[in-house]
C-alpha cells in the first residue's frame, strides 16, 4: 500500500509521570525541546524570570545579538487563545525579535486566527510548532527516521503518534482500528533513540500510564517483521465480524411489574425534571450553553431509569424526533473482560445507529474511530457527522444508566480516565453531542479515590438534575394509583381499589415510587389484602424488612440452592450469565428469571433492584422518604388527642377549646388526620367518639415523641437539613423558609411562617431539631435527643409579632396566630 505520511493523522505525545509537579513536567519538556534550538547554534537559557512574567526558554543569537522567547505547552487539549495571547503580550512588551510557541496539540480555530492576525501585522513575529509541525522539528533535530509502514501490507493505518518517554526514548506508535474494535492493533516502531526492544517491556510501560491497553500490541523490528506482516494480514475482515450490541434499559411490559423501570405509558409525575432536561438539550442545539454533560442523580428507588425511558419515548414524538436522538446504555451489561472496549464501542455504535436510523442522513456512510485513545472525536468520519449535526441543529445524547456500577466496581477502575477524557473532550469541542450519566447519590465512594475524583470532575462540568430535590407529590401518587386501578379493572376480577388502601398508599408512598410499585404488585398478586393495611397506620423500616423477608422466604421454599444462587448474584452483581449457569445450572436460573428476583442484562445477571440487593448482601434497608405535612401544630394535636382519649366526642372537644365545629372541617378533624398517620384511630360516625387502642392511650409524651421520631427522621426536610448541617450547627428561620420553598411546601406568593411554626413544633417535639435562641434552629448534638423532645410546652412556636428587618415594621398576627394563642392558653 502506497501511504503518504503527510496525509496521515499524526499526533505528538509525551509520557510524563503524574507524580511529578507541574514545574517538573514543564522542565522536562523544555529540556527535550531545547535541542531543537541548540542545533541551530543558539544560546539557550531555561526558566527566565522577567518583571511580571516568567518564560520557559530564552534564546540568543550570539552573532546578531537577537533574542527570542519560547513557550512550551504539552497538555492534551488544543491550544486556546489565552495561551496565544500570553506569548503575544510578552512579544509586545519586551525586546524579543521573535517568539516560538511549541505545543503537543494543535491550535483551536480561534487561537489560530489570533496568531495569524498578529503575524500579518508584525511580519510573522510568532512561529507556532504544534502537532505535526513539532514532529517534523524533532525528526530534524534528533535525526529521526519515519516508520516504514510498507511492512504492514494492506493494513489501514488510522493514527500515528510520535511518542517521547520520560526516559527520553523516542518511538512511533501506529494504530489500526478494526471494525471489531477488540481486534485493533498498535504497532511500535523503534527509532535510533529507542533502547528497549522488548514487547513485554512496552506493554508494562504503557500499563503504568493507562495507555494503549485496548490494543493488541506488537513491536516491529528487523527480527520480527515477517511475523508481524503475517499476523496483521490475518486480522478478520469486516464481513466476518459480529455486529456489536449495546444493551438498552429493560422496561416493564405491564404496570404491576415492579422488577423493571416502568414503560413510558405507565410513567407518572416528574414534570419539572423533564422540563429541566429538555431545556438543557434545546440550549445545546441553540448554542446557549457551554456544557455538554447532563447528570441525572438521586437516591435509589426514585425512578431515574423510568424517567430516562420516558425521555427517550418523548424524543421519538413529533415535537422532538427530528431534533434529538437519545441512545440509552445499560452499563450493568458490561462484561469484565470487555470493559476496556466498552466506551469506544458505545461511541462508534451509537453514532452509526443515528445514521442507520436516518436521524442524520448520510447515504451509505460508516462511522469509524481513528483511535481508542484520546482524542476520540477527531476522525474524519465523526467530524462529518458533527458538522451535519451543527448545520441542522440536531443533538445526539448518549445516556449511561446505572453508572454507579462502574463507579463501585474496582475491576473497572482503568476506564474512569476514558470516561473523563471523553466527557472533557465533548465539553471542549462544543459540538452537538451530549453525554448523560444516571447514577445513585446514596452510594459510598472513598475520599480521594479515583471513583470519587471522577464523580467530582464530572459533576463540576455538568448540568445536574437531582431527583432528591423534587418531591414525588401526593398528586403524582394519585395519578399512579389511578393507572393501577385502571389496570386492575381491565386485567383482574378486582373492579375497584379499596378506598382505605388507596388512602394508605397516598399517605405512605409519597416520594417513594419504588415502594408504591412494589406494594401495587403485591396487591395484584393478592399477597397483600385490606386487613394488612388496617393494622398499621404508617410504614417504617420494620415493614420494609417484612416485605423483603417475604420475598426471600418464597425463594427459600424452592430449595437452598435457589437462595444460594440469588445471594451469589447479589454479591457479584452484575455477573456473567455463563459463570452463574456453570455454577448453579440452567434450571435454577430459569426459575429465578421466571419469578423475577433476578433479571438478565446483556450477557450478565443482576438482582432486579439495588434496594433488594443491598438487603440481601448487607441487611441494609432503604432510606424511607417522608413528605408528611402536619395540618395542626403539635401543641394543638396533643391537646385534642388527650381530650379524645378522655372519652370526649369530637364536638365536645371542639367546645372545650372554644372552636367552631362545622361540616367535619374543623381543627379537630385536622388533628385526627395527623394522629392517624401514627395511630389506628377509628371514628364512630353516630356517637362522634374516637376509639383509641389501650396500648396507645397509656403512652406518655416522651413515648409518643419516640414514635413520631421513628417516622419523622425520614422526612424529606429533615434529611435535607441533616445533609446540609452537622450536629450542633445552626441556621436561621429564613433558611428554614428557603428549604420549605425549595421542597414545594410553600410558594413564592405565600408567607411561609404558618408552615414553619407547624413543622418546627413536630420536629422539635420528636427531638430532631431544637431552638436555642430566638429564630435560630439547631441540629441536636445527639440524634433524636433534642432538648425539646417529649416536652410539648417547649414547642409552642407561636408566630410572634416581630420586627421585619427589611422594612423596619412589625408583622401583625393573623387569624391562625390568634387561634394558636387561644389554644395554648387552654388547660386540660
Amino acid at each position: 500500500m502506497n501511504i503518504n505520511f503527510e496525509d496521515l493523522n499524526l499526533m505528538f505525545k509525551m509520557l510524563i509521570p503524574d507524580t511529578l509537579t507541574k514545574k517538573e513536567k514543564g522542565d522536562f519538556f523544555e529540556a527535550v525541546a531545547a535541542r531543537l534550538f541548540t542545533n541551530r547554534g543558539l544560546k539557550v537559557t531555561t526558566n527566565v524570570r522577567l518583571p511580571g512574567v516568567q518564560i520557559d526558554i530564552a534564546l540568543e543569537d550570539e552573532d546578531t545579538n537577537e533574542k527570542y522567547l519560547v513557550e512550551c505547552k504539552f497538555h492534551k487539549d488544543k491550544i486556546g487563545s489565552d495561551e496565544v495571547g500570553k506569548i503575544i503580550s510578552i512579544l509586545s512588551t519586551y525586546d524579543f525579535s521573535r517568539g516560538f510557541l511549541l505545543s503537543a496539540s494543535e491550535l483551536e480555530g480561534e487561537s489560530q486566527t489570533f496568531a495569524t492576525n498578529f503575524n500579518n501585522k508584525h511580519n510573522n513575529k510568532l512561529t507556532v510548532w504544534a502537532g505535526k509541525d513539532l514532529i517534523k522539528k524533532f525528526e530534524s533535530a534528533y535525526n529521526i527516521q519515519k516508520p516504514d509502514l510498507g511492512i504492514l501490507g494492506n493494513i489501514g493505518v488510522s493514527r500515528i503518534t510520535f511518542l517521547v518517554t520520560y526516559e527520553e526514548e523516542f518511538i512511533w506508535v501506529v494504530e489500526q482500528i478494526d471494525t471489531d474494535i477488540e481486534n485493533s492493533h498498535a504497532f511500535i516502531f523503534p527509532t535510533k533513540l529507542t533502547r528497549n526492544y522488548s514487547e513485554d517491556y512496552w506493554k508494562s510501560y504503557f500499563d503504568k500510564f493507562n495507555i494503549y491497553q485496548k490494543y493488541n500490541l506488537k513491536f516491529v523490528n528487523e527480527n520480527n517483521q515477517n511475523s508481524i506482516i503475517y499476523q496483521a494480514l490475518n486480522i478478520p475482515r469486516e464481513h466476518e465480524l459480529k455486529k456489536v450490541v449495546i444493551p438498552r434499559i429493560c422496561k416493564a411490559d405491564k404496570f404491576v411489574d415492579y422488577h423493571l423501570p416502568c414503560s413510558p405509558e405507565d410513567f407518572f409525575g416528574r414534570v419539572k425534571p423533564k422540563e429541566i432536561f429538555w431545556e438543557f438539550i434545546k440550549d445545546v442545539g441553540d448554542k446557549k450553553t457551554d456544557s455538554r454533560i447532563v447528570c441525572l442523580t438521586g437516591n435509589t428507588g426514585l425512578g431515574k431509569s423510568s424517567l430516562l425511558v420516558k425521555l427517550i419515548e418523548e424524543s421519538s414524538q413529533e415535537e422532538y424526533k427530528y431534533e434529538f436522538y437519545i441512545r440509552d446504555v445499560d452499563v450493568t451489561s458490561v462484561r469484565d473482560d470487555k470493559a476496556k472496549f466498552f466506551l469506544a464501542n458505545v461511541i462508534q455504535t451509537t453514532l452509526q445507529e443515528a445514521i442507520d436510523h436516518e436521524f442524520i442522513k448520510i447515504t451509505n456512510y460508516k462511522i469509524k474511530l481513528d483511535s481508542l485513545e484520546y482524542p476520540f472525536f477527531e476522525s474524519d468520519s465523526i467530524q462529518l457527522l458533527t458538522r451535519k449535526l451543527r448545520e441542522e441543529r440536531k443533538v445526539i445524547i448518549i445516556f449511561f444508566d446505572q453508572f454507579e456500577e462502574i463507579l463501585t466496581k474496582n475491576s473497572w477502575i482503568s476506564i474512569y480516565d476514558d470516561f473523563l477524557e471523553v466527557a472533557n473532550e465533548i465539553n471542549y469541542i462544543q459540538e452537538n453531542i451530549v453525554f448523560g450519566f444516571s447514577w445513585r447519590a446514596d452510594i459510598y465512594l472513598p475520599a480521594k479515590s479515583p471513583q470519587s475524583e471522577f464523580w467530582y470532575q464530572i459533576k463540576r462540568i455538568s448540568t445536574t438534575i437531582d431527583l432528591n430535590n423534587f418531591i414525588f407529590s401526593e398528586k403524582d401518587t394519585a395519578e399512579a394509583l389511578n393507572k393501577f386501578e385502571n389496570f386492575l379493572i381491565n386485567n383482574t376480577h378486582i373492579k375497584k381499589l379499596d378506598s382505605g388502601i388507596k388512602r394508605w398508599l397516598l399517605d405512605n408512598c409519597q416520594n417513594m415510587p419504588w415502594l408504591l410499585k412494589k406494594i401495587c404488585g403485591e396487591i395484584h398478586k393478592e399477597t397483600l389484602k385490606s386487613v394488612d393495611f388496617k393494622s398499621k397506620q404508617i410504614i417504617n423500616n420494620i415493614d420494609i424488612k417484612k416485605i423483603f423477608e417475604r420475598d426471600i422466604d418464597e425463594i427459600k421454599k424452592l430449595g437452598n440452592i435457589y437462595y444460594d444462587c440469588l445471594k451469589y448474584i447479589a454479591e457479584s452483581s452484575p455477573v456473567s450469565q455463563q459463570e452463574v449457569i456453570d455454577k448453579y445450572g440452567s434450571d435454577v436460573i430459569h426459575k429465578l428469571l421466571e419469578d423475577h428476583p433476578i433479571i438478565a442484562t446483556g450477557s450478565n445477571y443482576k438482582i432486579y433492584a439495588d434496594i433488594f440487593r443491598e438487603y440481601i448482601v448487607n441487611n441494609k434497608l432503604p432510606l424511607l422518604i417522608i413528605s408528611f405535612t402536619p395540618r395542626t401544630s403539635i401543641v394543638t394535636t396533643l391537646k385534642i388527642f388527650k381530650l379524645l382519649n378522655s372519652n370526649l366526642t369530637k364536638l365536645e372537644a371542639a367546645k372545650n377549646l372554644n372552636l367552631k365545629y362545622k361540616d367535619g372541617k374543623s381543627t379537630i378533624e385536622n388533628a385526627i388526620q395527623d394522629l392517624q398517620k401514627f395511630f389506628p384511630l377509628e371514628t364512630q360516625q353516630n356517637s362522634g367518639l374516637v376509639k383509641i387502642p389501650n396500648n396507645i392511650n397509656k403512652l406518655n409524651d416522651y413515648e409518643i415523641a419516640e414514635i413520631f421520631a421513628d417516622y419523622l427522621e425520614s422526612h424529606v426536610l429533615i434529611q435535607e437539613i441533616y445533609r446540609e448541617y452537622q450536629p450542633d450547627q445552626c441556621f436561621h428561620y429564613d433558611d428554614f423558609d428557603k428549604i420549605l420553598l425549595k421542597n414545594s411546601y410553600v410558594s413564592t406568593t405565600r408567607d411561609p411562617k404558618d408552615y414553619r411554626s407547624r413543622f418546627l413544633s413536630w420536629f422539635c417535639f420528636a427531638g430532631l431539631l431544637e431552638i436555642r435562641q430566638d429564630e435560630w434552629i439547631y441540629r441536636p448534638i445527639n440524634s433524636r435527643k433534642g432538648k425539646h423532645k417529649g416536652n410539648v410546652s417547649d414547642c409552642e412556636f407561636r408566630n410572634k409579632r416581630r420586627k421585619d428587618k427589611s422594612k423596619g415594621k412589625y408583622r401583625q398576627l393573623n387569624a391562625l396566630d390568634l387561634l394558636e394563642q387561644s389554644l395554648n392558653k387552654s388547660h386540660l
